[in-house]
């Protein structure tokens, strides 16, 4: 998101939260579009780095790796409020996450990336309370389609060797959350969230294939633990029709 775009939301999301908190009627539409980020766990990919960094520092050379990073994107919902203070509707999210560690030197050159990608569809319920502030609370169920893939690369004066491991799987996650979503009189809402997403899909072997001096072979790699689960935070606006 530009910063232009980051400044018009906090000014939106300010506006919202200077007035009166104003509530929907029974049986009228709602849309929200956020900006946030999952938070991601990911032990053997922060320890693999480490092992990475341990061999260049044997060698003499000093390195600082990245481990895996909170996944960013946009996320969404539209439904109906049924009461004033108690909405349903369809949810989705688009989240991803990258990993770029790269070492280049005269006659050598190393790379080594991920990038892990969560996109749900589903569904969700939460009560707003006004007379709190638009203090939120709610849950969503969403079928969640997950993958990873990782780009490995050695060139040096013996020859190249390249590995790409490729993981996708789908399965059924949920969660809950917390937070505080206001209305301003015009119908224009603002809101900011905390919550927890369980996403584990279990663990299973990636595909994965080697090129090793040009010569290129296809085979099963080592089980990868497709765990997304975390915290979240996220901030957005929206509409909601009044009374």
């Amino acid at each position: 998101m530009s910063l232009r775009g980051r400044s018009a939301l906090l000014a939106l999301l300010l506006s919202c939260a200077a007035s009166l908190p104003a509530f929907a009627g029974i049986l009228v539409p709602y849309v929200r579009v956020d900006f946030g980020a999952n938070m991601l766990d990911l032990p053997s990919v922060d320890q693999q780095v480490r092992q990475e960094e341990e061999l260049f520092y044997d060698s003499g050379l000093i390195v600082d790796f990245d481990g895996a990073g909170p996944a960013l994107g946009l996320s969404g919902s539209a439904g109906l409020w049924l009461f004033p203070g108690f909405r349903v509707g369809a949810t989705w999210s688009d989240a991803r996450s990258k990993v770029n560690n790269k070492v280049e030197l005269s006659g050598f050159n190393y790379a080594d990336q991920f990038q892990f990608r969560m996109k749900d569809v589903g569904g969700e319920a939460a009560i707003r309370i006004p007379r709190l502030r638009g203090l939120t609370f709610g849950g969503s169920i969403a079928q969640t389609k997950a993958d990873m893939s990782e780009h490995y690369a050695l060139e040096n004066v013996h020859g190249t060797y390249y590995e790409t491991e490729t993981l996708e799987r789908t399965g059924r996650t949920y969660g809950g959350f917390i937070g505080l979503d206001q209305t301003n009189a015009s119908g224009v809402a603002g809101y900011v969230r905390v919550g927890f997403q369980r996403r584990d899909l279990g663990s299973m072997p990636t595909r994965l294939t080697v090129t090793d001096n040009g010569t290129t072979t296809v085979t099963e790699g080592a089980p990868f633990s497709m765990d997304y689960t975390g915290y979240y935070v996220k901030a957005g606006v929206g509409f909601d029709l009044l009374w």
